[in-house]
């Protein structure tokens, strides 16, 4: 992986000697395989520090030209001891993934040697950000196989709902059909919602059993070689009512239209824009949609389920070619039912593709 030569350049070009990565993520994006430790980037060196526990299997992975620095208690001795070997004056830091306490702990460190600092001009954040926004050829095949083995999953479940199963139960069957299908686990904790709870978007699984008539919302995915997949589909258990039938469409049709008008190059707040577009256009005088639509549009998936960029009315970024997003309208009715369609698509220069291929046509299953 070669990551690191771009924030190097991104790194000179910002008169800064060095950055420390933390998160989990972007130690395993910038390594290319899953370790515990923590990556220290200076103008000469790449530094892997990490302990014993896992340091055979990393000295047989660990990139060409990286230098590994088993640690013990005294981490921050290590540490200071390469700040002071690279003459890292400034070092850039991820604050996100820091609490208050290790942040107090970086700036004592760097006392009279290192400033940490997370501040970089915007631009150069988002070049950054963006390194890991485009995908690889490897690492796009890695979400795809994972969208196919949640289509596969998804297939599996709708064969086994039945009478009175509980939602708890059928999201721990997503976590054992994960394992049958040989990925690394689900890449979220799995929404399954039967008749109202479906009117919540993020519902966390419960006691409530499954009747029939009922409305069932499920959202999952899984992992492969650390890439994530994200899918929500909204079945029905008996006949849908009308209303329910005009919300569904008017989902699947804001869905539909997002999908069509997405290529790089777009601003991301526009593809959060077509939806409620869409949603305003299907409004009645006695029903606004728009006041159901309680989240954002979509966001970025890979080692992490949820990175950027966000697809959100607030958001200042454009879609870049190669790189891997969600689209999720919903509408929400509280004590009744919600319905939510969602893909991982793939942008592409001239449209998009999507990698999660469930139909979303409605499905009607007899209980």
């Amino acid at each position: 992986m070669l990551n690191y030569i771009s924030i190097r350049q991104i790194l000179k070009r910002a008169k800064i000697q060095g950055v420390y990565f933390s998160s989990i993520e972007n130690v395993r994006w910038l390594v290319g395989f899953p370790c515990e430790g923590k990556i220290l980037i200076g103008l000469k060196n790449v530094w892997l520090l990490t302990d014993e526990r896992q340091s055979e299997m990393i000295k047989q992975k660990l990139p060409h030209g990286w230098k590994l620095l088993l640690v013990d208690a005294k981490f921050s001795e290590h540490l200071k001891e390469i700040l002071k070997k690279e003459k890292i004056k400034t070092c850039l830091i991820e604050a996100e993934n820091l609490t208050v306490a290790r942040m107090q702990n970086l700036q004592k460190l760097g006392r009279g040697l290192t400033s940490f600092t997370t501040k970089l001009s915007p631009q150069l954040i988002q070049e950054l950000k963006n390194l890991r926004r485009i995908k690889t050829t490897e690492e796009i095949q890695n979400i795809q196989r994972a969208c196919q083995i949640t289509d596969r999953i998804f297939k599996k479940l709708i064969s086994e709902i039945k009478v009175n199963m509980q939602e708890k139960d059928l999201a721990w069957r997503i976590h054992e059909l994960a394992h049958e299908f040989k990925t690394d686990g689900v890449s979220f904790d799995s929404i399954v919602a039967f008749g109202k709870n479906s009117a919540v978007p993020h519902h966390i699984p419960d006691n409530t059993k499954l009747h029939s008539g009922d409305l069932i919302l499920l959202d999952l995915g899984v992992k492969v070689n650390g890439y994530c997949s994200d899918m929500t589909r909204t079945i029905f258990t008996a006949e849908p009512t009308l209303f329910q039938k005009q919300i569904y469409e008017a989902v699947l049709n804001a869905q539909k239209t997002a999908l069509a008008k997405m290529h790089a190059g777009v601003l991301t707040k526009d593809c959060d824009k077509f939806v409620r577009e869409k949603f305003n256009q299907l409004s009645t005088s006695n029903l606004q949609l728009l006041t159901h639509f309680i989240h954002s549009t979509g966001h970025g998936v890979g080692l992490a389920i949820h990175e950027s960029p966000t697809l959100s009315q607030k958001s200042k970024e454009i879609l870049l070619e190669n790189e891997v997003v969600t689209v999720e309208p919903g509408l929400y009715f509280p004590n009744q039912f919600g319905v939510r369609i969602e893909d991982t698509v793939l942008v592409k220069k001239n449209g998009v593709k999507i990698l999660t291929q469930t139909p979303k046509q409605m499905t009607i299953i007899k209980i």
